[in-house]
């Protein structure tokens, strides 16, 4: 190597000496402080033994408040959807400052429903409409119906194509089916649902408590004469529905259940390291729940499992989290048995700050959305040994600072 090369290289040497890590009094911020005396190292580890007590408690939403109405006749479940109808009306005004006019003939019917959920193996769905009386009992039992699904009761049947996956069915009663509300009944016209098809198979409608609604009629009728020209079209709503099934689903035993109906929660009370509950260190938090059973609910069906944080651990009427995302979510299908992974590191890392360092170390098992039929999860409990909920952590570990 020449001189002059020989000179560049030991000056280089030198700043680049110059430029490592050392201590300097007079330069803020400097080494030692921000030197890393060692390597980030990650961990990724399971926790067993974190619930030191959990509970389920049933009963938040009940068949008539729910979302959808499940009609199935599978060896497992036989339902039947209930609806009754708001009052048609006897007359209208065809103008303004016009005298009413009266029903002199109905033209047709139209049923409208939305099928929230269906099975797309069966064939030839169908869908049986059935007379109930106006006012039925709301508390109406399997056995109570029965009577009301014998063939002199049959409004119609409604052929659901087996291309049609979802959305609105819209069917025309057949001529004659639905011409007389008798008197008694001022107006009000209540109807069982059923299903039927090739194969055992069931399905959802929605309901009146879903954001589409429940199913509607809409009447096309003619005035009497001397006015019998004139048309109109009552559309009318349903005022209630529920649904029934039998058998009852059987209790829940020595497991933690979410979902059904009447539908259930549960209730997790976590005893974590701190190395879990870090507002800066936690990178995921795994929740792990071992299922007892097949995911209960129709066939295809699917919902999520949610572990939600609380505010105020008040036992069955605990305060929940408004913000959804305190917590985490899994998708689960019916008749699933595999692990439920749900990730709440989002949670951890909220109780680790100071405003979250007051809140119950408590999560909430629900099914969601909740009251959307008969979907169920059943998991196992803190005494259930390896199958015990347990949390997979990955965090890092406290990073130290010095000299080299």
């Amino acid at each position: 190597m020449r001189p002059g090369r020989l000179i560049v290289a030991g000056a280089l040497a030198a700043l680049l000496a110059g430029l490592g890590c050392r201590e300097n009094v007079t330069s803020p911020g400097s080494c030692p402080d921000l030197c890393p005396a060692g390597r980030v190292v990650l961990v990724d580890t399971v926790i067993t033994g974190i619930v030191i007590s959990d509970s389920t408690f049933r009963g938040y939403y009940g068949p008539s408040e729910a979302q959808d109405l499940p009609l199935a006749d599978l060896d497992s479940l036989r339902s039947v959807a209930l609806v009754r109808f708001g009052a048609r009306d006897s007359i209208w005004y065809p103008a303004t400052n016009d005298t009413a006019v009266g029903i002199g003939r109905v033209d047709s019917v139209q049923v409208r429903i939305t099928l929230a959920n269906r099975d797309t193996t069966a064939t030839h769905l169908r869908i049986l409409v059935y007379h109930l009386p106006a006012q039925f009992d709301t508390g109406m039992t399997w056995a109570a119906v029965q009577p009301y699904l014998a063939d002199s009761q049959l409004v119609d049947t409604i052929k659901v194509d087996s291309s049609f996956t979802g959305g609105d069915v819209l069917w025309t009663f057949k001529p004659g089916a639905m011409d007389v509300i008798p008197d008694s009944d001022a107006g009000v016209v209540a109807l069982a649902f059923a299903v039927t098809a090739d194969s055992r198979t069931g399905l959802d409608i929605t309901s009146l408590e879903s954001a589409t609604g429940g199913p509607h009629l809409e009447w096309f009728v003619h005035a009497k004469a001397p006015r019998d020209t004139l048309s109109y079209g009552f559309f009318v709503g349903s005022s209630f529905d529920t649904f029934v099934f039998d058998p009852p689903p059987p209790p829940v035993i020595n497991a933690l259940a979410a979902g059904g109906l009447p539908s259930a929660r549960s209730i997790l009370r976590l005893q974590l390291p701190a190395e879990a509950i870090d507002s800066v260190r936690v990178i995921r938090a795994t929740l792990i729940l071992t299922p007892t059973r097949p995911a209960r609910g129709l066939p295809k069906e699917s919902f999520l499992l949610s572990a939600r944080g609380i505010v105020r651990d008040l036992g069955p009427k605990s305060v929940i989290f408004t913000d959804t995302a305190a917590g985490g979510t899994a998708a689960v299908a019916t008749g699933d048995s595999s692990e439920i992974h749900i990730e709440i590191g989002r949670l951890l890392r909220a109780w680790g700050t100071t405003a979250g360092d007051s809140l119950p170390r408590v999560v909430m098992l629900i099914a969601e959305p909740e009251g959307a039929g008969m979907v169920e999860a059943a998991v196992a409990r803190r005494g259930a040994g390896a199958a015990a909920p347990r949390l997979r952590l990955t965090f890092v570990r406290p990073y130290p600072f010095g000299v080299p």
